[in-house]
């Protein structure tokens, strides 16, 4: 989902992962750059949850001063967002690959 939405957006953007090299390649892709969670926090307006659900702890833990997430987590609802997220703007949507083409 993250890679349609970074292509149906078609701006540079901020990119990070846990080390699979997905982040560089949309950099690539679209324009941007891969950086560390850490800098993402630092640097990002919004910052966008598009990882497995299961992961939502471990990424939370290191995103917790966000401002605003907006979250494509399947199964997660705003309350445990909430939950790890305190501080942040929380929004959740559930876009589909269409988005790739701006038609979803």
């Amino acid at each position: 989902m993250a890679r349609a939405l970074a292509v149906g957006l078609a701006e540079p953007a901020l990119f990070s992962d846990g080390g699979s090299g997905r982040a560089v390649a949309l950099a690539e892709l679209v324009g941007g750059e891969a950086v560390s969670n850490a800098e993402l926090l630092a640097r990002a307006d919004v910052v966008v949850l598009a990882h497995k659900p299961a992961q939502l702890k471990a990424v939370a833990a290191e995103l917790g001063g966000a401002k605003a997430v907006l979250s494509l987590l399947g199964g997660v609802t705003l309350e445990q967002l909430e939950a790890v997220l305190p501080a942040a703007t929380l929004t959740r949507a559930m876009p589909n690959t269409a988005v790739a083409v701006r038609q979803g």
